[in-house]
């Protein structure tokens, strides 16, 4: 794939999803967008994610793992 053909898609990924993921991505050269939630309505946004995809929740669990680790 060219990178011009590369520069056509967008991954979006939540902030401590698939970091690893993430970052084969951006080596490989392309674009990924990174969302925090925040705001009014962040918890509500939150909890609809999660209910959508279950594994979201045992991804944020080992990247906090993971940052309580390294402290």
């Amino acid at each position: 794939m060219s990178p011009r053909d590369m520069a056509d898609f967008e991954f979006q990924m939540l902030l401590g999803v698939c970091e690893q993921l993430r970052d084969a991505l951006l080596a490989q050269g392309f674009n990924v967008r990174v969302y925090v939630p925040y705001g009014y309505d962040w918890y509500g946004y939150s909890t609809r994610r999660i209910k959508e995809n279950p594994r979201i929740a045992g991804y944020i669990l080992a990247a906090m793992m993971r940052d309580a680790r390294r402290r």
